[in-house]
């Protein structure tokens, strides 16, 4: 690509206007400029057999500079594709002359944007009449914890034959280093911590790799979406399975073998390869597997990708990524067991509701509508009180919606309770609220009736519905309830999307299954610290430490377990500041919202935002435990 990069036209004024990013591209004074550095750029690397593609620059407007660019460059090297971005940008007083393009180029255009593209919609008229093959030059922005759309531009490139697909914006977080902190913690400086103007932050940390070149899980999660093979189930067959070639020219015999293992809950119940495997680029094979399906639990099919011989980059024995198929799923909360014979006792005052029952207590605030206080077998399980929770420390990809959520006052929110009865249920006490998360100073953000159900032997079920939308409120950042435990609860055990974090819209580097891991393990150290670690999908998780243990159910939830509170996520910039706050903080979502790539892409898709009442549920069975 020669280098022509006109943001300053754009801004020169001190606002972004895109009339002006094309005045250099029309100017008569930068013709010799962008026609030279056209031809340096062609001239130095004609030979290199790596270049397929020409690009005349970047975010430079259109212009007659670039037409004449562009022809020069297509007479002199007609072997070659001639690429350009920023030509629908352009001085709508001169008809533009698009004739030496050979692509239809965008940046992080939206997914309605591609299926308007080829549906032929909103082009613009001096398109030539010949559809253009669709390319993005950026897509996806990997910064921080993200991206979280991979999948679904994905689709569409596989859906549409006119999609060549794209380029991640970027491979690396640009950060200086500055040695370690007195505790041996690297140290990353970025844009304003050297005292320096004009600086951009950290949006120059924007990479698949951390600056040491650690893989981001971003990478992780890339990588597995371009996977060269996906398996689906044949219709109407358990044991069937349709194997997808998306590689263009290689048959899938002579670059990888194909294992599998049969899962039960997370346990392997049987295994073995996928013989034969004969699979022309773009083509199906349709294998059966020698599968014994169990009728009860999670089971699943998962596929894994190894490389066959040694490549150019990759070496035999690589994992090439992995897929997985889910046969049938049971998510449904297991109850107490065996009731004991005792009831649950109840003692009300004006500000409490006390239950008792053979080695618990724990005490219901009345003015919040949860527990302040949780005792199991003389062990303190809540050290400080229950709080329901929608605010998250906000990702490199919540930064454009940032502002709004803390204009609502979602980091400030308080709950409310308005009512609050017990009936008996046998032994049980059910315990039936209706209650508010408000902002302070603020409006009401969120509706609940919450019904809470202490079972004899120390069990307590959640079950909450939320009504949402109060005066046009943005989408909330999660749904759920903030437990803070012993700092000592470091071992995690849970059934859910793991190894690797994990959202709805960012699972692909993970599956199904049972996965352990400490504490510490499941943060994700983000330079410039916000969100991570959350584990989606999730219908069990205990943390324990190794005495006393606390096992969340429930039918499909998200949680977090962390040393660091949201609140101090929130407020550091670089995380070598953070400090441990002292609990393991248990997030439990009902919803936890996308992450997406809004740092520089498109808005969060819709289907991925908590804006609907439906989304605002918590069904959850608590129960501590003593190892």
């Amino acid at each position: 690509e020669a280098d022509m990069e006109s943001h300053g036209m754009a801004m020169r004024t001190g606002l972004h206007s895109l009339e002006n990013y094309a005045d250099a591209a029309d100017d008569p004074q930068f013709g010799e400029a962008i026609l030279d550095r056209m031809q340096r750029s062609v001239i130095r690397d004609k030979n290199n057999a790596a270049v397929v593609i020409w690009s005349l620059g970047n975010e430079s407007g259109w212009g007659e500079n670039f037409e004449a660019a562009g022809r020069w460059a297509k007479e002199y090297d007609p072997s070659r594709l001639l690429h350009y971005e920023n030509f629908l940008t352009y001085h709508k007083a001169r008809k533009p002359d698009f004739s030496m393009l050979d692509l239809y180029s965008r940046m992080y255009a939206s997914l309605d944007q591609v299926r308007d593209y080829f549906a032929g919609k909103d082009l613009d008229e001096n398109l030539p009449e010949k559809k253009l093959p669709f390319i993005q030059c950026e897509y996806i922005h990997a910064m921080g914890n993200g991206p979280g759309d991979a999948e679904d531009y994905q689709q569409l490139i596989m859906e549409y034959d006119g999609f060549c697909g794209g380029f991640v914006w970027e491979w690396c977080d640009h950060a200086v280093y500055g040695g370690t902190t007195p505790d041996n913690r690297p140290i990353y400086r970025y844009g304003g911590d050297f005292g320096e103007f004009p600086h951009d932050g950290n949006f120059c940390m924007d990479g698949l790799v951390y600056p040491d070149r650690t893989p981001h899980t971003g990478l992780l999660e890339y990588k597995n979406v371009i996977r060269p093979i996906r398996a689906r189930r044949a219709e109407g067959k358990a044991d069937t399975f349709i194997l997808h070639n998306y590689l263009d020219f290689t048959n899938i015999k002579d670059y990888l073998t194909l294992s599998w293992k049969l899962m039960q809950d997370g346990a392997e119940i049987a295994s073995g390869a996928v013989e034969s495997l004969d699979i022309a680029p773009h083509g199906e094979q349709t294998v059966t597997l020698p599968l014994d399906i169990p009728e009860t639990g999670t089971v699943t099919v998962d596929f894994f990708l190894t490389r066959k011989n040694d490549g150019g980059l990759t070496k035999a024995g690589q994992c090439l990524g992995t897929d997985q198929v889910v046969l049938r799923r049971e998510n449904a909360r297991k109850g107490c067991g065996k009731q004991a014979e005792a009831s649950v006792n109840v003692a009300e005052t004006a500000r409490a509701i006390v239950f008792t029952g053979e080695g618990f207590r724990y005490v219901f605030n009345k003015e919040t509508g949860v527990f302040d206080e949780m005792v199991y077998q003389n062990r303190t399980v809540l050290q400080k009180p229950m709080e329901f929770n929608i605010w998250r420390a906000p990702t490199d990809n919540d930064r454009n919606i940032r502002a709004q959520w803390q204009a609502a006052g979602y980091d400030r929110a308080i709950s409310r309770c308005y009512c609050a009865k017990v009936e008996m249920d046998g032994g049980k006490a059910v315990l039936k609220t209706t209650c508010s998360l408000s902002a302070i100073y603020l409006q009401k953000l969120v509706e609940m009736e919450a019904v809470w159900t202490i079972c004899p032997c120390g069990g307590l079920k959640a079950d909450v519905q939320g009504k949402f939308g109060f005066g046009g409120l943005p989408h909330l950042p999660r749904f759920g309830l903030r437990l803070f435990l012993n700092e000592g609860m470091e071992q995690v055990e849970y059934f859910g999307y793991g190894p690797y974090e994990s959202y709805q819209d960012k699972h692909r580097a993970s599956r199904l299954g049972r996965f352990a891991a400490s504490v510490d393990a499941l943060h994700e150290d983000y330079l410039k610290p916000q969100e991570n670690g959350s584990r989606w999908d999730c219908s069990d998780v205990t943390v324990t430490n190794g005495d006393l243990a606390l096992t969340v159910r429930g039918e499909s939830f998200s949680f977090n377990a962390s040393h660091y509170t949201q609140e101090e996520l929130t407020a550091k910039k670089h995380n070598f500041e953070l400090a441990k706050s002292g609990y393991t903080v248990l997030c439990l979502d009902g919803a936890m919202g996308g992450v997406g790539s809004n740092s520089c892409g498109p808005e969060l898709l819709e289907q991925y935002r908590i804006d609907k009442d439906e989304q605002l549920q918590i069904h959850l069975a608590i129960r501590p435990s003593v190892q």
